[in-house]
């Protein structure tokens, strides 16, 4: 639920920002939005078996460990970047 009110929120920042633009927006062509389309309807049919499967508690760790080993690497580096800015741990 809170991701839906910072998803909905992002949106009505963006058609607002948008809105504000001197000029108009082409549309998206339809052989994209059906690509798309498909893919979201894929992505949802999968996530919906696995919630099925599984329980929504296990499903969610799923996820956060999937987005975890993702990005792995860019949080690793964030983490080292804050550590070697503490001067007296001294991490070079």
């Amino acid at each position: 639920m809170i991701f839906t009110v910072i998803i909905n929120a992002i949106l009505i920042f963006l058609s607002g920002v948008i809105s504000l633009l001197p000029f108009t927006i082409p549309a998206m062509p339809s052989v994209i939005m059906s690509g798309l389309s498909f893919i979201t309807d894929n992505l949802a049919s999968v996530a919906s078996l696995l919630r099925y499967i599984y329980t929504p508690v296990f499903f969610t760790a799923l996820v956060v460990v999937a987005v975890g080993l993702i990005f792995f690497d860019s949080i690793y580096g964030v983490i080292y970047w804050v550590l070697r800015k503490i001067p007296f741990i001294d991490i070079h």
